[in-house]
């Protein structure tokens, strides 16, 4: 899968992300990640494992 939702607990330290959810699709993992950090007390943040990077942005057309 080329986009991993990345996860962890606001209590949790620094390196305790952990995939949480995979896609190929930039709009579903967008959807996904969203509804995720809208819940408190969540860090959440997208990896782009083609790019090896944060996507930071989800219309950048690199991710279509």
């Amino acid at each position: 899968m080329r986009f991993q939702v990345m996860y962890k607990k606001s209590t949790q330290s620094k390196d305790a992300y952990m995939p949480f959810f995979e896609s190929n699709d930039i709009v579903e993992v967008k959807d996904f990640a969203m509804r995720l950090a809208f819940l408190e007390g969540n860090d959440v943040y997208v990896q782009d494992t083609q790019r090896n990077e944060i996507v930071r942005d989800f219309d950048s057309p690199l991710y279509r």
